[in-house]
């Protein structure tokens, strides 16, 4: 969940700028779409937290997974309005992992084991700092920024099921 997560960040805040390029955006306006999507990223994370203390980190996560792994499918097919919610939708789902995978570790710490836990969350965070841009970079490279997209969105989207499996 977490690896997934900050390759979301990669993906969406690194990548859509070269898709926005590619219709013909200016920076301006690639700039709004960026900024409305990193501004609902920062203010789901107060609102995020509450809805884990009223759900449950778990739920929170799967849906905050949920929305970014399916606004990044969806992105390579829209334009204009729709793309701006996607980019938004993308980065509340971001912001909902963000703000509770931290909760979620530390519930499943064991005892005494809080602050090594905590550390190897952070190295699968950078972990996947680095997989999200380079994985849809090379897909991009090799089939086109779309199929790089889907690829990386099918991903999270099959992630969320081996989750969801697991915790069964």
């Amino acid at each position: 969940m977490i690896v997934l997560n900050m390759a979301f960040v990669g993906i969406l805040f690194g990548f859509v700028p070269v898709y926005l390029n590619s219709l013909g955006y200016d920076s301006f306006g690639a700039g709004l779409i960026l900024a409305a999507g990193t501004l609902a990223y920062l203010l789901i994370q107060p609102l995020a937290g509450r809805l884990a203390d009223r759900f449950g980190g778990h739920a929170t996560i799967s849906v905050g997974l949920f929305m970014s792994s399916a606004s990044i499918v969806m992105l390579p097919f829209s334009q204009g309005l729709s793309l701006l919610a996607l980019v938004v939708l993308g980065g509340i789902g971001i912001g909902i992992v963000w703000t509770n995978s931290d909760l979620v570790i530390s519930q499943l710490a064991q005892s005494g084991q809080l602050s090594t836990t905590l550390g190897a969350a952070g190295s699968y965070k950078e972990i996947g700092d680095m997989l999200g841009p380079l994985s849809i970079g090379v897909l991009a490279q090799v089939f086109g920024i779309a199929v790089g997209f889907v690829a990386c969105g099918l991903a999270g989207l099959t992630g969320l099921l081996l989750i969801q499996h697991r915790s069964k």
